[in-house]
């Protein structure tokens, strides 16, 4: 049995991370951020070195972990500002149709749906543990849209949830009568997953979302994609 097979037998709840482990959030910002400059006004012929300037804005603060959704329309402001173009106020509808922009260029990855699928019929307990976008309902609405939501048995964002994503595991495994060991958490980011293996949980780092290479972390499980982890299990061929 692949170390990888033997981690997610043993587990009796497995959690996932939502933006950049079971859904692509990332790939197409940079066409959000310009839909939203669009809608507050930014010309047209200086769209592409504003939308460039906020994209390694945003970039840097989602990297760090330290994106707020609710500063967005600040960044998209300020990168005009710098780039010589004065917009106006962010409109009424400015979070709407953010909500509708980031819903529309999220995508679930390869092999997400049937993997969560493959768990549940193995008898395993699902839940999402994953950081709020900064504006109160926002990740709730954007899983539900994604279609993966009737597959989790808990939903827990962070900190409308639970103060830490560490904090929320081990309430779920007080819950679902599990000790830490037996409590599996996936992510794309490594400093989540060195966080996840120093309490006690079992973690698997997804090379894909926001994943950065770096030395092995002790107690923390690699894998190049949620489809590795299908394969492990050798449930693709049984979907």
């Amino acid at each position: 049995m692949s170390e990888v097979a033997e981690v997610f037998s043993r587990a009796k709840v497995v959690s996932f991370d939502f933006d950049g482990t079971l859904v692509d959030s990332y790939s197409y910002m940079k066409d959000v951020l310009e839909l939203m400059l669009l809608h507050m006004g930014t010309p047209p012929n200086m769209l592409q070195m504003v939308s460039e300037k906020a994209f390694q804005r945003w970039l840097e603060r989602e990297r760090e972990n330290a994106m707020n959704y609710a500063e967005l329309a600040s960044l998209l402001l300020d990168s005009a500002r710098e780039s010589g173009v004065q917009l106006p106020p962010p409109p009424p509808d400015f979070n709407e149709l953010l909500l509708e922009a980031r819903i529309r260029a999220s995508q679930p990855y390869p092999c997400a749906l049937q993997l969560l699928r493959a768990l549940r019929e193995g008898g395993k307990a699902l839940v999402t543990v994953s950081g709020g976008d900064g504006i109160p309902g926002f990740k709730r609405k954007r899983l539900e849209a994604s279609g993966l939501l009737r597959l989790f048995d808990k939903v827990v964002v962070v900190p409308e949830d639970a103060p830490s994503r560490i904090d929320a595991l081990l309430a779920i495994a007080e819950e679902f009568e599990a000790d830490v060991s037996e409590v599996v958490h996936v992510d794309d980011r490594r400093e989540v997953a060195q966080q996840v293996a120093e309490a006690g949980f079992k973690a698997v780092l997804v090379k894909q979302g926001m994943y950065r290479e770096g030395l092995a972390i002790p107690g923390v499980l690699e894998v190049d994609s949620l489809c590795s982890i299908l394969d492990a299990l050798g449930a693709r061929k049984r979907l």
